[in-house]
């Protein structure tokens, strides 16, 4: 068992982006959840106000809402977000290949988001996450994971960059096929709530005293909700009793279409398969329920195209945690022909791979978290 605080050090070197010679600025926004890969970056002039000094091949983790799981390894000198904590490894203890890959751990985030600290904004102390003791394997070890999972992580990398591709040509057609007929005309529009039967999202059970149980009904929220799909892979659950008195409006029924509207995750979007025959959502997570009239694939693609991600940008509301309202989700204008025509531009823009690529990419990420937890505990 191994302390943190000596498997890495905690630089906290501060700059005033008017002081600094460097031109790269990493915020969190910048991060992507569950990779390693800084693929955005900001200018100093951006921002205002102290940020942190980072070198090169130093670790950059976001200590604010850290259930967001970002981490990134700095490929240039540059400064970033007092929201995040700039570490590198003791080369004493591992190797610095090595700590990166065990921070994105389920068995070291798990552990970071338990020790976060308040409510709206949870947040890590170093002094705690310093304490944490962790499973080690020896530096041999320790080089034999690195090898599997640089391994794992560069086909990741091959299928994102796949994937990107297909999104890219699936949503530009999407983009014109779902405003416009084949002769370009465009389709009628109406608002959501006109083509929806409900429009409602959950609450959480800890508001009413109640804590997750080992068995009962299945509790989605905004973490299981992700780019097209509900990865319920680590499942939580709340007391059956709990949810059929207070919870029955936001119970789930197969094709519904699950929207996150809380967060940083505002617009992530998915269709719920009916997996669990019982099943609610939490505040942060809008369930639309599409009538007859409307194919849930369609209003997903709506949800997803420019003029949709537009539509979440432009009605949230600023303040601790971004939202977007009921009522904004709503009043979205959907362009709506045909249910048979729907049916038929969604099945053959299903034949673009980026969702079973998506697949891939999560049971990839998958066999890299049981490699770390079998090597290290």
């Amino acid at each position: 068992m191994v302390k943190f605080g000596d498997m890495a050090k905690h630089i906290s070197k501060r700059v005033e982006p008017t002081e600094t010679n460097l031109n790269i600025y990493v915020g969190l926004e910048h991060l992507d959840p569950d990779s390693l890969r800084i693929k955005r970056h900001g200018v100093p002039s951006d921002v205002e106000g102290q940020k942190l000094l980072v070198k090169k091949g130093q670790i950059i983790f976001g200590k604010r809402r850290a259930y967001q799981r970002k981490l990134g390894v700095a490929d240039w000198d540059c400064i970033c977000s007092a929201h995040a904590m700039v570490l590198e490894a003791n080369s004493e203890t591992v190797i610095p290949e090595f700590l990166p890959f065990f921070m994105l751990s389920n068995m070291f985030m798990n552990r970071a988001v338990a020790i976060s600290e308040g409510s709206l904004s949870p947040t890590i102390k170093w002094k705690s996450l310093a304490q944490q003791e962790f499973p080690m394997p020896d530096k041999t070890n320790q080089k034999k994971i690195v090898e599997v999972c640089q391994k794992i992580f560069d086909v990741e990398n091959s299928l994102l960059t796949v994937k990107e591709a297909s999104l890219f040509a699936r949503r530009r057609i999407s983009d014109n096929r779902l405003i416009y007929d084949i002769d370009g005309n465009p389709w009628k529009k109406v608002k959501a709530f006109n083509v929806c039967e409900l429009i409602t999202k959950g609450a959480s059970p800890r508001w009413q005293g109640f804590e997750y149980v080992d068995n009962g009904t299945l509790f989605v929220t905004s973490e299981n909700v992700l780019n097209e799909i509900v990865d319920i892979s680590e499942p939580k659950f709340i007391p059956n009793e709990f949810s059929e008195v207070n919870l029955k409006r936001s119970r789930l029924k197969k094709d519904d279409v699950l929207v996150n509207i809380v967060g940083a995750s505002i617009g992530r979007c998915a269709i719920w398969d009916g997996s669990y025959k019982n099943a609610n959502v939490n505040q942060a997570v809008a369930l639309m329920r599409p009538s007859s009239d409307l194919d849930p694939r369609w209003l997903l693609a709506q949800f997803y195209s420019t003029r949709g991600q537009r539509h979440f940008g432009l009605s949230k509301v600023d303040n601790a945690r971004p939202n977007v309202s009921l009522t904004s989700l709503g009043e979205f204008e959907i362009p709506l022909p045909p249910i048979k025509v729907q049916k038929n531009i969604m099945d053959k823009l299903a034949l673009f791979p980026d969702m079973v690529i998506e697949e891939k990419i999560h049971k990839n990420r998958d066999i890299f978290n049981a490699i770390i937890n079998r090597n290290v505990m």
